[in-house]
Order: structure tokens, then sequence, then C-alpha cells
């Protein structure tokens, strides 16, 4: 082998519980999409196990296919939208969907699969997700008819590195802040920057962290605080 890329789990460790600082009384949810950034999923989802992290962010089917194949039961959440194809083996292996439109909602009328999901709200990202009004709809809907299992609402923060866009992040949370009060198992919105920078500015119950995890400050402060 003529290159190679040796994984310091100590570092690993040591930046959880750096983070775990920040976070508070939040949980953890270590996004591992993209073999956890190069780094190696099932170890790095096996590493963060032990240090208490029981939540997982990915990419695709495949990628938490991957995680359960390797012996993973943790909870495992998709980014993104996935193709309905696809929803009957997420289903099977207990693997949590993102719900971000009413033609999803309509998807599951009439595929008659009822996944266990997270909905997506856009608070000014410009990605994905309901908009806010659209989404406390969606929420009744679903529940009206009972036709997903509901355990987390979520949006995404825009540039949460940049600082000069601190009041519009703060407005993208008291969006969300609607959605806080609801009677929903998992709340989040900071991703590694958001939870260094707003995690007292928000009564969400969760945060994600992914480049953080790997030794990556995104935000000014100190560089060595955590370690690659």
């Amino acid at each position: 082998m003529r290159t190679w890329a040796e994984i310091d789990l100590d570092n690993l460790s040591h930046n959880i519980k750096t983070l775990k600082k920040y976070a508070g009384n939040k949980e953890i949810m270590g996004v591992v999409k993209a073999d956890a950034y190069g780094h190696g999923a099932v170890e790095v989802v096996k590493a963060m196990s032990l240090e208490g992290i029981k939540n997982f962010g990915v990419a695709c089917v495949d990628e938490a296919k991957e995680l359960r194949a390797n012996g993973i039961k943790d909870e495992i959440l998709i980014f993104g939208c996935t193709p309905l194809e696809e929803w009957e083996t997420a289903v099977k292996l207990d693997i949590q969907l993102t719900l971000a439109s009413f033609e999803e909602i309509k998807m599951i009328e009439e595929s008659k699969i009822y996944p266990t999901v997270h909905v997506a709200i856009e608070t000014g990202m410009g990605r994905i997700g309901f908009e806010i009004d659209d989404a406390i709809e969606a929420i009744k809907y679903i529940r009206s008819k009972n036709l997903a299992n509901i355990v987390g609402v979520y949006s995404h923060l825009s540039s949460a590195d940049v600082e000069e866009e601190d009041e519009y992040k703060k407005t993208q949370l008291k969006k969300f802040s609607i959605f806080e009060e609801m009677d929903i198992k998992y709340r989040h919105i900071l991703n590694s920057a958001g939870t260094l920078k707003y995690h007292d500015l928000t009564k969400s119950n969760m945060v994600r962290a992914g480049i953080i995890i790997y030794g990556i400050r995104p935000c000014e402060g100190d560089e060595h605080e955590f370690k690659p």
C-alpha cells in the first residue's frame, strides 16, 4: 500500500468531550456522511458510541446500510431526500428519513409505506424543507392520518461560520423556535459552528456535529481547542 490515512481516535474522543461543554444538556448527532468525511464511518461511529453519542446522520440509504451491516443499532437519520424505491429498505432497517415536501406526504399515502421521519424546515438556508406555516400544517396532517412516526424536526443555519451574517442566523433561530415547543423527540438546528456560537440562544435539544468532531474549528476561537 503506497498511501494511507492514520486516524487518531484519542483526538476524536477529545473533540467530543470538548464539544459537550458547548452542547450542555443537548444531545449530539454525529455526522458521518461520506464515510465520516473520509475517516471511516464504521470505526468512527463505534468510537463516538463509546462517548455516549447515539444518533448519527448520513447522506443516503447505502451509507446507513453499511452501519447496520456492521452492527450499529443506534438511531440513523438520512439528510436530504430519499427516492421512494429505497423507503421500504429504510423502514425495514429502522432508518429515519427526512420529510421535506407535501409531494412526499402524498407518496406515503399512495405507497402505504409509513416511515420514521424528521421534518425539515426552511428557515433561510435555501436547500430543502417546508416553509414555516406549511410545516405546521404538514405535521398536523401527518399526525391526524397516522402517516409517519415524527421523531424529529430540524433546520440548518446558513453560513453559521460567517460573523457578518450573525443577525440573519439569529432570525433563523427565531423562526425555528416555534417548533422547539412542539412535542417532538428531537428538535435541532445547530451545526458545528452554530453549537459553538448560539448554543445558549435556542431551546433545541440536539446539535449536529460534523467537521468539528474531526478537528476543524469552523469559526473564530482557540484553534487548538479541537484536535485534528
